[in-house]
């Protein structure tokens, strides 16, 4: 428990940049399913047909962003906590990326 409590401390300001840089590219992206559903739902109202397919559609888009989004995003998290826990970087990560995650603040602490 003490070792996570230690790497959570170690490793927030990347954990922070990171969720929020995921969270900013798959945000722009999710507009496209959320201009869909908004349309969508003022066509039905119109009681045009199409309104239904802009909808489905753009819960699937919201949808799929939400799984796509949630793989490199865990990949990121894995890796910054290994990079943490062993003082290098794991295999199929360059070790400048991930050293430059880390804040100098954090990294003075070892």
């Amino acid at each position: 428990m003490k070792e996570s409590v230690t790497l959570l401390k170690k490793t927030w300001g990347e954990q922070w940049v990171g969720n929020f840089s995921f969270g900013l590219v798959f945000g722009l992206l999710s507009l496209v399913g959320i201009v869909s559903l908004v349309l969508g739902f003022f066509m039905v109202q119109s009681g045009l047909p199409l309104g239904v397919l802009l909808i489905v559609a753009g819960a699937i888009c919201l949808i799929g962003l939400a799984v796509v989004q949630s793989a490199p995003q865990t990949i990121f998290q894995a890796a910054v906590y290994l990079c943490a826990r062993d003082n290098r970087a794991p295999n199929g990560f360059e070790e400048s990326h991930l050293s430059s995650a880390m804040s100098p603040s954090s990294r003075s602490d070892e």
